[in-house]
């Protein structure tokens, strides 16, 4: 059910200045824009970034001023940042070249801190992270110059960025359990509620970046957090916190997931399941908390290994250890020079979801498998798997989907105010005339089979 490769790209694998050619390697994976950049030796020798996408490659080359420690592409793919100190960073101006190698100019902290992260806010915009502040500068590409925007004081240890809804959170206090979010958006600074995170380790260890992840999940956004018991270290649960749409409001613990197990993580949420990788067992649980969404506790729906694509040649290696893993659905083997993505087959979800009723209402929370949803319904009446209970609760599910898909589709103007923005929900969407050609029409067909076959054999009896 789940399939590594059918889309992949290759680049080249890292390495270490060698005594033959003296060349170093370095691989940067830009999560916003979902491409694997390399620099190859330091910029002199050229610096690329590749997506899933075919033939999407951007190339430059840039002077050798020291090794970067990230590379970070805008949006719009014309600049990129690389950070070759610890206070500032370069902007690398990829479409404009002075000779043989990119323009590029230097932007430092304006508190000369040291950096914690550095992110794109817009296509002229990025955001400083430093352990005391936020810092929001304006770009002039033309002027090759930089502008401070706004700043925020804030104690920080770490920070996360998602970029889609303009919003980061800062990990503070003694051991990073507190979690401060801010909206980036109109080029203004909007400090939330800040809210305290259970992680379960001993009081003197900290929480870290790579346990917590940032996510849109049915329309809200949501902060995730591997939670751990104190005795031995071992994973228990994955504690979901929901960003509430009143800015007002801190995020409350919404679920809580059972992983039961220790060991190395990966999560990816793609399409609103939430699939949690564990490296020892080689296994995948993957949940649905729609289908019971006021439940606080949920277990596995499903554990399945991933299986490589049969298009990918040679096939991927499968939880190894130095897999790195990206939203929604990026997976990196630096070792092999390859990059994935995880795909979903809902047609297979038969094999793993046995009870009729739960197989449907999971396909009907799945984007773009409407043919899908009436081919299982129409077997499950016909074969008579399903209770009248249950075919209730699937017709009313439909009609609320349908519903939630009208009303989705009355856009009002674009908010100026700061607001968290999560990723659209694709509700499904059949029409009263679908369900009488595809449902009712084939069952008063069969059910009219049924009754002549059944007349003919008495008047053949008799």
């Amino acid at each position: 059910m789940l399939e590594l490769g059918e889309t992949s790209v290759a680049f080249e694998p890292e390495t270490l200045q060698n005594g033959q050619s003296g060349n170093v390697t370095q691989n940067f994976f830009d999560d916003v824009n979902l491409k694997i950049c390399t620099v190859r030796n330091n910029g002199s020798l050229g610096i690329t970034a590749k997506s899933l996408a075919v033939n999407d490659v951007i190339s430059a080359r840039t002077k050798d001023r020291g090794p970067p420690g990230l590379m970070k592409l805008s949006p719009n793919g014309k600049l990129a940042i690389l950070q070759r100190q610890v206070n500032s960073v370069d902007i690398v101006l990829l479409e404009k070249s002075d000779g043989a190698t990119a323009v590029e100019f230097n932007v430092p902290t304006k508190s000369r801190d040291m950096i914690l992260s550095v992110d794109w806010i817009s296509n002229n915009q990025i955001l400083f992270v430093t352990k005391q502040s936020l810092e929001l500068f304006g770009l002039n590409e033309d002027k090759r110059t930089a502008k401070v925007l706004r700043t925020s004081n804030v104690s920080a240890s770490w920070s996360i960025y998602y970029a889609k809804s303009s919003l980061v959170v800062v990990a503070t206090g003694s051991n990073c359990t507190t979690l401060q979010p801010f909206l980036v958006q109109h080029g203004q600074f909007t400090r939330l509620k800040n809210f305290d995170v259970e992680f379960g380790t001993p009081s003197n260890e900290n929480l870290l970046e790579k346990d917590v992840t940032v996510t849109s999940l049915y329309g809200k956004i949501c902060v995730m957090v591997l939670r751990y018991s104190v005795r031995g270290a071992t994973t228990t649960d994955l504690l979901i916190y929901e960003l509430p749409s009143d800015l007002n409001s801190a995020a409350k613990m919404k679920y809580s997931l059972t992983l039961g197990c220790s060991g190395g993580f990966g999560i990816h949420v793609i399409d609103n399941l939430i699939v949690v990788h564990h490296q020892g067992i080689a296994k995948s649980m993957i949940f649905d908390v729609a289908l019971s969404p006021n439940r606080p506790t949920h277990s596995p729906l499903i554990t399945v290994s991933i299986k490589p694509s049969p298009v990918c040649q040679p096939p991927p290696a499968l939880y190894i250890p130095l897999w790195s893993m990206f939203q929604p659905d990026i997976v990196v083997d630096p070792v092999a020079g390859m990059m994935y993505q995880l795909t979903l087959r809902c047609s297979l979800a038969h094999e793993e979801i046995h009870e009729k009723a739960m197989l449907i209402e999971f396909l009907i929370h799945r984007t773009g498998q409407k043919q899908l949803v009436l081919d299982t319904l129409l077997n499950s009446l016909k074969a008579k798997e399903l209770r009248l209970r249950q075919i209730r609760k699937l017709f009313d599910l439909i009609v609320e989907k349908f519903s939630l898909s009208t009303g989705a589709h009355s856009n009002g103007p674009e908010s100026t105010k700061p607001q968290l923005q999560p990723i659209p929900v694709h509700h499904l969407r059949i029409e009263q005339r679908e369900m009488q050609s595809s449902i009712f029409i084939p069952l008063m067909v069969s059910i009219f089979l049924v009754f002549t076959s059944h007349l003919r054999y008495i008047r053949t009896s008799h």
